[in-house]
């Protein structure tokens, strides 16, 4: 045969990328909307995106590891986006907590670092004993409060 040139690997690697590529941006605005992974597979198919190998639908399983990978970015991306934000706002405090010190301003310092501590995490959760809260919205709605506090207790226990 002359005129025939077989695609190098090279070629036939990057052909396979962007076909990729091409599903999986499909995919994410898919995914973006809350649609299951049968969903997506059914509006892949009515937009005419198939597999070029076989002509078929694109399978459950290439969705899905579709669906990994783009989670994997995007976990990748926002936690970097993350990190330099807060690294940002550390300065800034950094900036603050300097400039009250040179103006002798407790009350600035403590605020800066309460809040750099917020960011870094340092702070122990905060417990909240809601019981009283529960009483006082069933005894304003006419429900017996020791009933409304166990009903509540029994719908945490139910969701641990």
């Amino acid at each position: 045969m002359t005129g025939y040139k077989r695609p190098d690997n090279r070629s036939m690697k990057r052909s396979a990328f962007s076909v990729i590529e091409r599903r999986r941006e499909l995919v994410a605005r898919l995914v973006t909307r809350r649609l299951s992974i049968r969903e997506i597979v059914d509006a892949l198919g009515k937009q005419g995106e198939v597999n070029p190998l076989n002509g078929k639908p694109w399978s459950r399983d290439s969705v899905h590891q579709d669906i990994k990978a783009l989670e994997k970015n995007w976990r990748e991306s926002y936690s970097k986006e993350i990190a330099e934000h807060k690294a940002k706002q550390l300065a800034d405090l950094e900036e603050v907590i300097r400039q009250g010190w040179m103006d002798r301003d407790m009350g600035v310092v403590l605020a800066a670092m309460a809040q750099k501590a917020v960011i870094l995490g340092l702070n122990a959760p905060t417990k909240i004993d809601i019981t009283e809260r529960v009483r006082e919205i069933a005894t304003e709605a006419g429900i017996d409060p020791d009933e409304a506090v166990r009903e509540a207790q029994r719908i945490v226990a139910s969701r641990r």
